[in-house]
């Protein structure tokens, strides 16, 4: 089973990475102190963590990871996935290494309209309408949420840089 996952989030990891993943113009910056909240926010962040927060960053608040695995996007790039239980981040490995994209497979983080995983095909077309592209059963936002969908619910929501 783990391997089905990290050959899944691979796949998924580079195609979210064929997209300009490092560049943060137009994200806010991280706060300051962190979002202890169940929020996702497209283009910015799920609960406390954010894109554009470096690695050190990330580390402070969120602790030690459980696992973390390092590969190379389909630019050549070193990435590295992060998890946290059932949150985990995508890093662009630089000085200082990014977050790049936020995700969760946890159905208590929510948008403020109430996209979460769980949630059916039907209700994420009824609560976002039609996304700016799709492949297959994954579907981006160009707001900067990227859905999974398996069996007609949502599996799976990243937040990054606006943008498909």
């Amino acid at each position: 089973m783990h391997r089905i996952v990290a050959a899944l989030s691979l796949t998924i990891g580079l195609w979210s990475c064929a997209q300009s993943f490092d560049d943060f113009r137009g994200v806010p910056p991280p706060p300051p102190e962190p979002i202890r909240d169940f929020l996702i926010i497209p283009g910015q962040r799920i609960g406390p963590i954010s894109v554009g927060m470096t690695g050190s960053s990330l580390y402070k608040v969120l602790g030690e990871p459980n696992r973390a695995s390092t590969y190379a996007a389909n630019n050549g790039r070193q990435m590295q996935e992060v998890w946290f239980g059932t949150l985990y981040a995508r890093l662009l490995l630089q000085n200082p290494a990014r977050v790049t994209s936020a995700n969760t497979i946890d159905p208590r983080y929510a948008t403020a309209n109430g996209v979460h995983v769980g949630i059916s095909q039907f209700g994420l077309s009824a609560l976002v309408g039609p996304p700016s592209m799709t492949r297959g059963d994954e579907w981006c936002y160009s707001s900067g949420m990227f859905i999974e969908i398996q069996s007609g619910k949502v599996t799976r929501i990243s937040v990054n840089t606006p943008g498909c």
